[in-house]
């Protein structure tokens, strides 16, 4: 396993939103204090933050909310739905919109949806490094698609049909490989990006739910309560199309009871994969040693949704209690419970179930 180190502090902020309120508040990774509120228009349902780190946006029923975080102002972009993902380009959204029963691919450039695939939604989302191709799979079928709204397919078809359910994938860090994880029967299928065939299919697995790729570029992992599944693949893919660099799996108990997956997000270099669940208690596999570590949270609370900071130094994660709990990466602990003061319109505390971290 081949891993980079980032060097220096890293400055950012972590933002908190609730799907109760219309309020999100910055955090600051260096003072670990709440910064001024940001008023929103909307009741947000979902939050991604862009790759370059300039944008923040939240998905609503009444119109996509971009906050611009240098200004922290606030546009609504002409679409509903859950913003699933941003391109690493950052040119580009993927949405879901759960009323209408669509999926918007939609450029921020241009400000104009690309393509529209009706009677259809996902929750799972993922792009090619230089964000040319885009995945996104809904129940049996998996739809790929061109940044120029044409569609990708066998043969020639924007979607095909799986012989599973899928419940996540994501694409390798050289773009080659898809991971997808699926029930009915439970698998984990990679498949070559170009043209979707399968490389290695139907790996073990019991009941996998997410998968996320590492970002060296040497497999994913897929939650599989109570383990996590560890796909490996060989950094240097196979050339040409389809690539055939073949995967194998190990699966890890984290000695934890029973979860559901929340989240699940990598440490920027590679080193470790993190889990929210419904678990009190915070769970990563070191992937270097394959060792399971579990922190609890302060007051025995739940988590809902969270980020890393780029140096992979510290851990942000909304929870039960109404604040935002701060993890230490070195010491493995609950250092902080950062109040945000989220309310809903009658002025009662609700939770921040929507957190995310600035990557830049």
């Amino acid at each position: 396993m081949v891993t980079a180190s980032v060097t220096g502090s890293t400055i950012t902020n972590a933002y908190a939103a609730s799907t109760s309120s219309t309020t999100l508040i910055p955090i600051n990774t260096a003072t670990n204090t709440a910064g001024t509120a940001i008023t929103l228009p909307n009741l947000p349902n979902s939050i991604v933050i862009s790759p370059s780190g300039s944008t923040l946006y939240l998905g609503s029923a009444s119109g996509i909310m971009a906050v611009a975080l240098a200004t922290n102002t606030v546009t609504t972009l002409p679409l509903n739905g859950s913003v699933i993902s941003v391109s690493p380009d950052s040119n580009y959204l993927l949405v879901s919109d759960s009323v209408a029963n669509d999926i918007y691919y939609y450029s921020i450039a241009n400000g104009d949806v690309l393509y529209t695939a009706p009677g259809f939604t996902t929750s799972s989302n993922a792009y090619t490094p230089d964000s040319f191709i885009n995945s996104w799979v809904s129940g049996t079928d998996w739809t790929s698609g061109f940044t120029s709204g044409l569609q990708l397919g066998l043969p020639g078809n924007a979607t095909i049909t799986l012989p599973y359910t899928a419940s996540a994938l994501d694409i390798s860090a050289q773009g080659g490989l898809t991971y997808i994880a699926g029930t009915t029967p439970s698998q984990i299928d990679v498949r070559s990006t170009c043209n979707e065939a399968e490389v290695t299919p139907g790996l073990s697995a019991t009941n996998p739910t997410l998968i996320k790729a590492i970002p060296n570029g040497t497999g994913a992992v897929a939650t599989d309560s109570p383990s996590l599944d560890v796909v490996s693949t060989p950094g240097t893919l196979s050339g040409g199309c389809p690539v055939t660099t073949q995967s194998t799996i190990q699966s890890v108990n984290m000695g934890v009871h029973a979860f559901n997956a929340r989240q699940v997000f990598m440490s920027p270099d590679g080193s470790r994969a993190w889990v929210i669940s419904d678990l009190p208690e915070m769970i990563y596999l070191n992937l270097q040693s394959l060792s399971p570590v579990v922190i609890p949270y302060a007051g025995g609370v739940t988590a809902y949704s969270g980020g890393i900071t780029l140096d992979g130094s510290q851990v942000y994660v909304g929870a039960s209690d109404g604040t935002v709990h701060r993890l230490i990466t070195a010491s493995s602990s609950d250092v902080q419970q950062i109040p945000v003061g989220l309310k809903d319109a009658n002025g009662n505390a609700t939770v921040p179930n929507l957190v995310a971290v600035q990557p830049d």
